[in-house]
């Protein structure tokens, strides 16, 4: 059952890819719910997965979306016998080309 009101955090950092100041997208795919954040000028984010609207649970499956100049994405599986998770997430510089009118 979700519990919103003990904290469970998620903090994901972006490798040598990625590009600060982009924002990350917490999905909660199991109990639903979004959460956008923007990394810091490290590349970090976290998020508190009581904040999801419908809080959570162990074993939820959340992913995590890095978009803008930098894209890239991971899923975690949140187990609560852990006070933090942290993600890894392997990011790539967005193409800033377009073909429009080619």
């Amino acid at each position: 059952m979700a519990n919103p009101s003990v904290p469970h955090v998620i903090g994901v950092t972006l490798d040598a890819q990625g590009v600060a100041l982009t924002k990350v997208i917490f999905t909660n795919f199991t109990s639903g719910g979004i959460q956008i954040v923007a990394t810091d000028a490290s590349k970090n984010a976290l998020i508190d997965c009581a904040d999801f609207e419908n809080g959570y649970s162990n074993g939820d499956v959340i992913g995590v979306e890095n978009a803008g100049a930098s894209i890239g994405g991971e899923t975690v599986t949140i187990d609560t016998t852990e006070g933090m998770q942290l993600v890894s997430l392997d990011a790539a510089a967005a193409s800033t080309t377009s073909n429009i009118g080619m």
